[in-house]
């Protein structure tokens, strides 16, 4: 049937339609495979296969730039605004103390790597050993209040009262400047590949006047010389001196609490506001006996023979001629320094450091190259350690002037104010103490100590060849040179003062012996007459002791534990007392009547009027009233000795020996004379007089006001006063 009015080419429009179509299809098709594929980089048509040789060429252009000894330095870009930076700099404005930051930012308990200087090289400082290291014996009785402050401490007293107790402490000088030295220089010059340590890493970033450097302990190693019994050691005894346990242990809370950098600030913080309980332990509290001295003053009074007295005459003098040059050289400093203007409140500010292109300081390893302008221009820092010298100069007189010495006690004409604390890192004498508790009476000792630092590097991202230096968190300097021989005498003595042969007037030999024992903080004295076959046994009376009811000593420990209050301490005889703070507890409690020397040099002298004052309200059982004496010795004879000595007149001077047997069968042979002349000897009677004024309160003698007597001249006649005649 044929259509109406519809054309062909619209009958078959769809079969057209999809003909086309296909075709097209097939076009693209053949173009895909038979064409190569083309891809546009950097503006250029590059075909499939090459299109990694752009990657290629720039991979070898940055080869050759990083392989090149002379590389070009890329442009600086333009910063926007930089056309206002320049105007503005052009104007002239200055700024008051300009300062760069140049600590890294707050950890919150990690490692802050610094990328800048991650890649660089450092030397860990060297900490010099300490100079000037004294150790001298010290013997008291110690304070009920510490026996039952620590455990650990009763174990190294006796175990009835009272409590007397032999010990050593030790003094060296630390010099901080030094350290401060090996900080700021470059360790192998300018052009070196080491670099000096950032300042950010041991500055204090709150403070610029304070470091995060502290001194974290003092650790002390003893030989012994000489057993308690006379004996010598086969083989050499070296041992670490533990502290007093009822004082600061800064190494023990640094191993417990520091884990990562992090925990160092803190801990840092808190152990620069202890720093003189870790740098100048202070002794044990006593309540009998002499008081504490440090050792260089303890040696000094010592030194009391003539050899000695020479000895330390020459060592004072040394003292006082460097004390001198430094005034001197500090003196310079400071005239050289920038002066403060207090009326305009300004400070001269000095020329900008040259640190070369390396941001190094120019001078190499030399820190005389560099001229150190953070020291030379700090003159606050100068003065202190003037006004530090001076009084340093002034301890050396008067140690000079009691050694019958006459010396100028100006110092160099200096004008400075009161001495202050210097910083750690500015103090170039840094006095260190330690004690030893554990020493047996009748031994001999040497002693060298070392100081412990924290470690500025420690926890810092350094490379990999360099780990090390940051793994450890503290620093050790290397041991100071050993003491001298330290004697801790014997808790008993005997001496034979005096010896008489059999004559014509004196049938029977005779002889005289002084007995001495320790008890209750002095050496008591006993005497004995001897005849042949007599042993030497002897009574000495005693003052008016009290001992202490160690209850009410815990009462009153844990009544006052943590207050503020004054600790009533036993007064030792002449109203002395160790000086300095007294502690209880975890807190510190004061004696109003203790003259305190936070730099550890007190004499801890109380004013007569305190001496008088009632002991302590736990002083109240009675002591025993004699101490008796027994050397286990028999005297046998005394016999003439002729030694060539004359008398003031050339009289020879008869000479004898005392001659007595020992508790094993052995011959004892003592000579008066050189017994009666020693300086032991002489020291424990001194110590036995002193005894037997304890207890007592003393006397202070009040001397009336002069009178200012009236100048004669012709000046007007005296009115007539009496009655009748002229």
């Amino acid at each position: 049937m044929k259509l109406k009015g519809i054309k062909p080419i619209e009958q078959h429009v769809e079969k057209i339609v999809i003909a086309i179509s296909g075709v097209a299809g097939l076009a693209l098709l053949g173009v895909h495979f038979f064409s190569p594929s083309t891809f546009e980089i950097n503006k250029q048509q590059v075909a499939l296969s090459d299109a990694f040789k752009p990657a290629e060429e720039a991979a070898q252009k940055a080869s050759a730039v990083m392989a090149s000894v002379e590389p070009r330095l890329p442009e600086a870009p333009a910063a926007p605004g930089g056309e206002k930076l320049a105007i503005g700099l052009a104007s002239g404005s200055s700024f008051k103390n300009p300062m760069i930051a140049l600590t890294p930012g707050p950890s919150f308990g990690k490692a802050n790597v610094d990328r800048s200087v991650a890649a660089a090289t450092y030397q860990m400082p060297t900490v010099a050993p300490l100079a000037s290291v004294v150790a001298h014996a010290f013997r008291s009785t110690v304070s009920p209040l510490e026996k039952i402050a620590s455990p650990a401490l009763a174990d190294l007293l006796p175990k009835e009262q009272p409590f007397d107790k032999a010990s050593v402490s030790l003094e060296g000088l630390f010099n901080g400047t030094s350290f401060r030295d090996q900080l700021v220089a470059d360790p192998d010059g300018e052009n070196g590949p080491m670099q000096p340590i950032p300042l950010g890493w041991w500055r204090d970033p709150n403070n610029e006047a304070l470091t995060s450097i502290e001194i974290i302990g003092v650790e002390v190693e003893r030989e012994t010389l000489r057993n308690a019994d006379g004996t010598t050691p086969a083989s050499p005894i070296v041992v670490m001196v533990p502290g007093i346990p009822t004082r600061s242990n800064a190494l023990k809370m640094w191993s417990e609490s520091v884990k990562s950098l992090g925990d160092v600030p803190p801990l840092v913080e808190q152990i620069r506001a202890m720093e003189d309980e870790i740098q100048r332990p202070e002794y044990l509290r006593t309540i009998a006996g002499p008081a504490w001295k440090s050792p260089a003053e303890m040696a000094a009074s010592a030194a009391t023979d003539a050899e000695g007295k020479t000895r330390r005459v020459a060592e004072l003098k040394k003292r006082l001629s460097e004390s001198d040059i430094k005034i001197e050289e500090l003196q310079r400093k400071i005239e050289q320094a920038p002066k403060t203007d207090k009326s305009k409140d300004k400070t001269t500010t000095a020329p900008p450091i040259d640190r070369g292109a390396s941001g190094r300081i120019k001078g190499g390893a030399n820190p005389a190259a560099a001229k150190k302008p953070e020291e030379q221009l700090n003159r606050a820092a100068l003065e202190r350690q003037l006004a530090t010298k001076v009084e340093d100069r002034k301890r050396v007189v008067r140690s000079l002037e009691e050694l019958g010495e006459k010396v100028d006690a100006a110092a160099a004409d200096a004008q400075t104010a009161a001495p202050t604390v210097l910083p750690l890192l500015e103090n170039p004498e840094v006095k260190l103490f330690a004690h030893d508790l554990t020493v047996e009476a009748g031994a001999q000792y040497r002693y060298h100590m070392r100081v412990v630092l924290n470690n500025p590097m420690y926890g810092r991202g350094l490379q990999e060849s360099q780990k090390a230096l940051a793994e450890q968190g503290l620093i050790r300097s290397a041991w100071s040179e050993w003491t001298a021989p330290v004697e801790v005498d014997p808790s008993e003595f005997f001496f034979v003062t005096s010896a008489e042969p059999r004559s014509e007037v004196n049938p029977t030999p005779r002889a005289s012996a002084e007995m001495y024992t320790f008890y209750y903080g002095y050496y008591r004295l006993g005497s004995a007459s001897l005849e042949p076959g007599d042993s030497l046994t002897a009574t000495a009376k005693l003052p008016e002791l009290k001992f202490a009811d160690m209850k009410k000593v815990e009462e009153y420990a844990k009544a006052h534990a943590g207050e503020s209050a004054p600790v009533p301490v036993a007064t030792n005889p002449r109203g002395t007392l160790p000086g300095r703070e007294k502690r209880l507890g975890g807190g510190r409690i004061q004696d109003p009547r203790i003259a305190v020397d936070r730099g550890g040099a007190g004499d801890g002298n109380v004013p007569a009027a305190a001496a008088a004052a009632p002991g302590p309200e736990w002083l109240t059982i009675p002591a025993k009233k004699s101490q008796e004496f027994r050397v286990d010795a028999v005297f046998l004879d005394a016999v003439p000795w002729a030694v060539g000595q004359r008398g003031l007149a050339g009289e020879d001077r008869p000479h004898f020996l005392a001659m007595l047997r020992g508790s094993s069968g052995q011959l004892l042979v003592r000579q008066p004379d050189q017994e009666r002349a020693a300086e032991v000897y002489k020291r424990l009677e001194a110590s036995a007089k002193e005894g037997e004024r304890q207890g007592a309160p003393e006397v202070k003698v009040e001397e009336k006001p002069r009178v200012k007597p009236q100048k004669s001249g012709p000046s007007a006649p005296s009115p007539i006063t009496g009655g009748g005649g002229g």
